[in-house]
């Protein structure tokens, strides 16, 4: 956005000397060196793989969340069976 304006700006000056006078301007394409081609697309890929990693951590914790959730409900199931079995035994000793 910086860039823009100031581009604007410096056309727009260049353009009043000539006579010109611009309304609007701004980039449409812009060709960048091999280096920095390079450069820009070794930041395009560690940004996808940090998003893929985020995916990632997401689904982890959501498994593992579901893996407690399961943990905990054998684990009430198997208390109520041992409240019933101790409740049964009590019974036939009376």
């Amino acid at each position: 956005m910086l860039f823009d304006i100031t581009f604007h700006r410096d056309i727009k000056t260049e353009a009043t000397k000539l006579g010109v006078t611009v309304l609007n301007c701004g980039i449409r394409d812009v060709i960048l060196t091999g280096e920095m081609k390079d450069i820009m697309n070794q930041v395009l890929v560690a940004q996808k793989k940090a998003q893929a990693n985020i995916i990632t951590r997401r689904e982890e914790t959501a498994s593992t969340r579901s893996l407690l959730n399961t943990a905990k409900l054998m684990e009430e199931k198997a208390d109520g069976r041992k409240r019933n079995a101790l409740q049964i035994e009590g019974d036939g000793i009376c």
